[in-house]
């Protein structure tokens, strides 16, 4: 052990390097179909740390010589042997946001073998986003909210059972924290993959909106607005998420609006501000412009009777909906930042203007940004 750790090199670009990673894969996951690439990440780590593939084969073959594990194909991983010198040294720096980004690459990792295990190479979006939509409440992707999410709350599950491990470099229960890591996505992805098969033979998915011909010119401006607002969605999400992006005129109206007290605004805003909640705002916003029959709704003076509309609904046979979404991801924010007693104890109207609040900061970041 003491070998290899001579032989790596501590910057704070290896940080930087694995935060990056970490946040831009589990934004990307947000993506139907997407499986997080693996080999260019490796060869990065590599270069980072100062080691050869080779060295860190030979330290593999070294740690589990005379040890049952060394016919496990997962022990045999080097990426995930590096991520572990990697975890442990950011342990010894007391690193706590490195180990914590640590431990989210690795189950972005995990994610990726196991999707493409059960996957076909071809992928089909619409069903992927029909199957994720259907799955049981108790499924894990969707008590989590998102894959992202669950990825993440499996990250801080295991962080806790094997935090002592990892420092210690306990080989025995390195395979435990390897087995049991891969394991708990595999069940998830498994009965996801399950879900995704019945529906393709099935013929079911969410379809994606249809080019409208030159005689249906109400549609027109519905479909060149979703079309538009795809890549735009997708950007504002990771701007928000990764690069805490933080729209000051955005937060300015929406406070004016609601009347929610600024130091609340802030928590909510400081909370949103991490890669697992990409999913959740993308989807927002695509709910946002999914109803949109007008200009005067997105950048006019609709916006924000538009914006009300969908706020107020009390009845709906949709099962997906904006309003249920804004609630649905206020209550995420306030609960991973430990906010929910505020929540709780607000009355009715208050807990609704946290909400509106969320919904027209969000719609509002993305009417400036297209507007």
């Amino acid at each position: 052990m003491e070998e290899i750790l001579k032989k790596i090199k501590y910057t704070p670009e290896l940080q930087k390097l694995i935060t990056r990673r970490a946040a831009t894969e589990i934004s990307a996951i947000s993506q139907p179909c997407y499986f997080p690439p693996l080999k260019k990440s490796y060869n990065e780590m590599l270069m980072e740390i100062g080691l050869t593939d080779q060295e860190v084969k030979a330290f593999i073959r070294r740690m589990l010589a005379g040890s049952a594990s060394v016919d496990f194909r997962i022990m045999n991983d080097s990426a995930t042997i590096l991520l572990l010198l990697i975890m442990h040294i950011f342990i010894k720096k007391k690193n706590t946001v490195g180990l914590s980004d640590a431990l989210v690459y690795h189950m972005v990792r995990q994610y990726s073998h196991v999707m493409n295990r059960q996957f076909p190479k071809y992928c089909n979006a619409d069903v992927f986003r029909y199957a994720l939509n259907n799955l049981t409440k108790t499924h894990l992707f969707i008590r989590e909210k998102t894959i992202a999410s669950s990825l993440v709350y499996l990250a801080k599950e295991v962080l806790r059972r094997f935090a002592p491990a990892i420092q210690k470099w306990d080989v025995e229960q390195l395979v435990q924290f390897v087995y049991i890591s891969r394991h708990r996505i595999s069940q998830s992805v498994k009965s996801f993959a399950e879900t995704y098969y019945q529906a393709d033979k099935e013929g079911h998915g969410i379809r994606t909106q249809i080019e409208p011909s030159d005689d249906d010119e109400g549609n027109t401006f519905q479909y060149q607005i979703v079309e538009r607002g795809k890549k735009l969605i997708d950007e504002i999400s990771k701007k928000i998420t990764v690069y805490r992006y933080v729209d000051k005129a955005a937060l300015d109206f929406s406070l004016e609006f609601t009347k929610v007290k600024t130091e609340i605004a802030s928590s909510i805003m400081r909370e949103m501000a991490h890669p697992q909640y990409a999913e959740e705002i993308r989807m927002l916003l695509t709910l946002y412009i999914r109803k949109m029959e007008e200009k005067n709704q997105l950048c006019g003076r609709n916006y924000l009777e538009y914006v009300k509309s969908l706020m107020v609904i009390k009845r709906t046979t949709e099962v997906v909906y904006f309003k249920k979404y804004a609630i649905d991801l206020l209550k995420h924010l306030l609960k991973n930042a430990k906010m929910m007693h505020l929540y709780n104890s607000a009355t009715n109207q208050g807990q609704f203007n946290l909400a509106v609040f969320l919904a027209v900061y969000i719609t509002s970041v993305f009417k400036n940004s297209l507007c």
